[in-house]
């Protein structure tokens, strides 16, 4: 009698071992499978489209490595949840991909996804999808160096749970937000419930410059030539003197002009 209740506890210690499993337990359902399959043919696999990932962490396509016949919580990048099956987390950083992300794309029917991480790769230039609204439970978002460009869409603004967005060293522009009087929206709703410690927000070399004030700066440039004469003075008071406005281009962001300072989000001078 002993012998059999011990024999019944260890099976019972199996399953629950099994069940909290993800490596044994097939937790993934077939849909999502599906669509992380879809999602893996819309790229092709160039180690220059993670270029930027050298130092910083290990880059190999991760999606290649990704069969049809096996669990999709076991391939790599992919975490599911341990009790649903459904995968939250996605981290495809520095993963070799090279293609763009359409509107329609398998990628949006991850409904539960929590945490998303395309950083380092090339998506050829195309705008970011609006339709990352569609995953109302994300909480981060890092799209770093990953060749987007365009509008930042307002939608990001209504994850009401995101308390990590990275869109840094993208050809990124909020001018149209700011022209609008719409910062509330992006930038404002974002930094309304994400404030350091407990979130961060990058935005850095997103185009945060008016293309006014941009145009209004550059043609002030024009009024002046530059002669190291004309600020001999600064030596004698110990500040370094060379033409500022020099270096001053109307295709880099003015927020980054030497001697310009802009007052974030709205970008007012």
């Amino acid at each position: 009698m002993v012998g059999r209740l011990m024999w019944c506890y260890q099976l019972f210690f199996l399953q629950l071992v099994l069940l909290h499993s993800p490596s044994c337990a097939n937790l993934c359902s077939q849909d999502e499978s599906s669509a992380l399959l879809c999602f893996k043919q819309l790229f092709s696999f160039s180690n220059s489209s993670s270029s930027f990932c050298s130092g910083l962490q290990p880059d190999y396509p991760k999606m290649k490595y990704w069969k049809e016949d096996t669990n999709c919580c076991s391939w790599e990048g992919v975490t599911c949840d341990r009790v649903t099956g459904h995968v939250i987390s996605l981290d495809l950083s520095c993963s070799w991909l090279h293609g763009t992300i359409s509107s329609n794309s398998s990628l949006f029917l991850l409904s539960h996804l929590q945490k998303l991480n395309l950083a380092y790769n090339f998506f050829d230039l195309s705008q970011i999808p609006s339709d990352f609204i569609r995953f109302p439970s994300l909480t981060h978002l890092n799209l770093t160096s990953s060749s987007f460009s365009g509008q930042v869409p307002l939608e990001i603004s209504h994850l009401s749970k995101l308390i990590s967005l990275d869109l840094s060293s993208n050809d990124l522009t909020l001018e149209t937000l700011v022209m609008k009087g719409e910062t509330n929206g992006l930038v404002n709703a974002v930094l309304s419930t994400c404030l350091p410690p407990t979130c961060s927000l990058a935005l850095s070399f997103a185009n945060l410059c008016s293309h006014e004030q941009s145009s209004a700066l550059l043609q002030f440039k024009q009024l002046f030539s530059f002669h190291n004469h004309s600020s001999s003075d600064c030596d004698y008071v110990g500040i370094p003197s060379y033409p500022k406005m020099m270096y001053w281009k109307d295709d880099i962001d003015c927020c980054s002009w030497d001697g310009v300072t802009c007052d974030w989000p709205e970008s007012q001078l």
